[in-house]
């Protein structure tokens, strides 16, 4: 008697590389990800999904909730400079405040982080001095 093995078809049977990449990705997100509009699937299919990019996010709000970058640096690894005014938040719909800086340490530990004013902000001198890339990945401003 023979014995026949079936084997069940890939899951990935079929993509291309950058589907393959795609997937991955989606896949390394944490569950809290959630960006406005998919700029950060946007901006990783743009770049090929690379890892270890950079950004720079004027008007960064949330560091998690809604946060457009959130995914690429939890995701792919990317750092970036981050910047935001507020120095107090709330979410919307619960009651309370939260300190912006001190969510961004502890959410957002690959970046950079400025609570200030960005006209005010000498962006040349930080990106030196975070030693970011003379090249920037992605540039956000969501004012």
């Amino acid at each position: 008697m023979k014995t026949t093995i079936h084997r069940r078809p890939s899951l990935n049977a079929g993509l291309d590389d950058r589907s393959l990449a795609f997937h991955r990705f989606r896949e390394s997100i944490p569950a809290t990800y959630r960006s406005q509009a998919a700029q950060d699937i946007f901006v990783a299919t743009l770049n090929g999904f690379k890892n270890d990019g950079s950004f720079l996010e004027i008007g960064s709000a949330w560091p998690v909730y809604i946060n457009n970058t959130f995914s690429l640096e939890g995701g792919l690894g990317w750092r970036g400079l981050m910047v935001e005014r507020q120095k107090e938040q709330s979410f919307p719909d619960q009651a309370g405040t939260f300190n912006t800086l001190e969510a961004y340490k502890k959410e957002r530990p690959l970046s950079k982080h400025l609570i200030k004013d960005a006209t005010e902000i000498d962006f040349k001198k930080e990106l030196e001095e975070g030693n970011f890339p003379r090249v920037i990945d992605y540039l956000q401003i969501d004012l």
